[in-house]
């Protein structure tokens, strides 16, 4: 699983780490962050002989549209099963003067604002400019990982960034970070006005897929793999973890499915 350090793919490779490793199949989690996951992805997409795991989502894809991909994600990787699903926030810090979204525009009018984005070519890069806005005083600030732009935030040297729900929950709990704005309506915090409601159109959420190298991985490990990931323990996991579960390892059309999303980012840049 070569993933980036604190992110939604680590955490839910440590997951499968444990849950997956028996006396046949020991599993290890081997992080390689860079380039969006572009990195990792061309580790596990070049790896002839050991059997490879990624926990992976639309920069598996995205990667591609950027030149940043040393691989064909059609023919060097084996979609495996969907894993979650998790919705996009804006987050800035809490005790910061940016209480509500419609703050981060009407700063940016006569100041500098600062945003993180984690990754090129990940989705949250390729939609924080849409949301920032055409203010030149909307400044990206690029980090390698999703780790990185959250300590940032908490350093204040940012003003604010977009992540998953799941990850920022508890700093918005503790009182550190404020969630301003939504990709969808949360039922965690319903008050939270949904990016459309503030004339943004853009619609969706984070999702996460497991793949394989395509060569190196035998229809047994296969077989065991899908049994563990359909046993309702592993939905009782990821539903522990916060997330909405989308375990489906019939799904071949996954990177059909993402291949669209992305196609729809673009057409809104």
């Amino acid at each position: 699983f070569p993933v980036t350090i604190g992110g939604t793919s680590d955490r839910l490779a440590r997951q499968l780490q444990t849950y997956l490793t028996n006396d046949d199949y020991n599993f290890v989690v081997d992080n390689k962050p860079g380039a969006g996951g572009s990195l990792g992805a061309s580790f596990v997409a070049n790896e002839k002989n050991e059997p490879m795991l990624i926990v992976s989502g639309q920069a598996l894809v995205t990667n591609t549209l950027t030149g940043a991909a040393k691989y064909d994600v059609e023919t060097d990787f084996i979609f495996i099963s969907c894993l979650i699903t998790d919705p996009f926030v804006v987050v800035t810090k809490a005790d910061g003067p940016f209480k509500r979204f419609s703050d981060i525009r009407s700063i940016a009018e006569t100041k500098p604002v600062a945003y993180g984005t984690s990754g090129v070519g990940t989705v949250k890069s390729m939609i924080s400019p849409l949301i920032a806005g055409d203010s030149k005083n909307q400044i990206e600030v690029p980090f390698k990982g999703a780790a990185d732009v959250r300590n940032a935030l908490l350093a204040d040297t940012i003003n604010w960034y977009l992540d998953s729900v799941t990850l920022v929950a508890p700093l918005i709990d503790d009182g550190k970070f404020r969630v301003v704005a939504a990709s969808q309506k949360l039922k965690k915090y319903p008050d939270v006005p949904t990016l459309q409601e503030l004339g943004i159109n853009i619609h969706g959420f984070k999702s996460r897929q497991l793949f394989a190298a395509n060569t190196a991985v035998d229809d047994k490990l296969k077989k065991y793999i899908d049994k563990k990931l359909n046993d309702d323990q592993m939905g009782s996991i990821l539903t522990g973890m916060g997330y909405e579960s989308c375990i489906d390892t019939k799904n071949v059309n996954a990177l059909k499915t993402e291949k669209e999303m992305i196609k729809r980012y673009r057409d809104w840049e």
